[in-house]
């Protein structure tokens, strides 16, 4: 990902627009943008159109939801999948 501060627009590539389904880097791309404290107006991603910050989240917020149950459907099952973002301490901010 990259940053244009004064214009406070963030690019990613499959970070936040990978997949709607299961949102895999989702925790991980919010929790990179608040660790930064990035002033983020604008998502320009590398596979999509250009969004605003708050679209996105509403885009990405459902998939997270759901590859957080994923994970832990499968951990209860004994399936443990290293990396599973579903097991990360991030939130979902909607």
């Amino acid at each position: 990902m990259a940053y244009i501060p004064e214009h406070k627009i963030l690019i990613e590539a499959d970070l936040a627009t990978a997949a709607e389904d299961l949102q895999w880097w989702g925790d991980s791309w919010l929790d990179n943008i608040a660790y930064r404290k990035l002033q983020v107006e604008k998502i320009v991603p590398v596979h999509m159109n250009v969004m605003t910050y708050d679209e996105t989240l509403k885009m990405v917020a459902p998939g997270i939801r759901r590859v957080k149950e994923w994970c832990d459907q499968h951990l209860a099952k004994g399936d443990y999948f290293p990396g599973c973002p579903g097991f990360l301490k991030g939130q979902v901010r909607p």
